[in-house]
């Protein structure tokens, strides 16, 4: 188990680190996070998932057990809001961090899972309880959901076509194969639509 704690202790600390504006809250939190992994290693057998998927799910119960009972305390800011605050992506760092907060808890985990996890989507179809194909919708309707509650336009309507087109330059985008404007210029009928959900995307990464 100590050696499973090395090798996945960063990237649940992260996780948490992006929900949790407090560093301090954030260690604690990521050790009640093992805790608990360790008390329930039964759970996780049954579940049949990977460590690192199941990990997630532990620690999003944590965190959001924790935000409950402090929903009215206002947290301290932590080294990466800090940081991002003073950089050049201050302005759109904070306006991420608003517009999730206006997302159903299940969105918000999605994205943070895809993005800033980097976990495929067959783990966060197990995360959030859905079919791998559904979350790959999920994803789409929740990139929209927030990349609208930036730009401050009416909730659009993702047709099917979108979506793989969508899907496909997200992929070569995260994969380093194409840029932003590569998509943008080999799918010049959707430009419009891709160009700021696929900024959003970018951001969030």
């Amino acid at each position: 188990f100590v050696e499973l704690y090395d090798s996945h202790v960063e990237r649940v600390y992260r996780y948490i680190h992006f929900l949790v504006p407090n560093n301090a809250v954030a260690e604690g939190l990521t050790f009640q996070a093992f805790c608990k992994a360790w008390e329930q290693l039964d759970r996780y057998q049954m579940l049949g998932t990977s460590f690192i998927a199941w990990l997630y799910l532990v620690a999003r119960i944590q965190v959001s057990a924790y935000s409950r009972s402090h929903k009215d305390h206002a947290a301290p800011d932590n080294e990466f809001t800090l940081a991002a605050r003073g950089g050049a992506f201050r302005e759109e760092f904070q306006a991420i961090r608003d517009a999730l907060k206006f997302l159903t808890a299940d969105q918000q985990h999605a994205l943070i899972l895809k993005f800033v996890a980097g976990l495929p989507d067959k783990n966060i179809a197990r995360l959030i309880t859905k079919h791998e194909e559904d979350v790959r919708v999920f994803l789409m309707h929740s990139l929209y959901a927030l990349t609208d509650r930036l730009i401050k336009t009416e909730s659009r309507t993702i047709t099917r076509s979108f979506r793989r087109v969508l899907e496909d330059c997200l992929m070569r985008i995260l994969t380093g194969a194409s840029t932003l404007n590569d998509c943008l210029v080999h799918y010049p009928a959707y430009a419009a639509q891709l160009e700021p959900l696929l900024e959003t995307a970018l951001f969030l990464d």
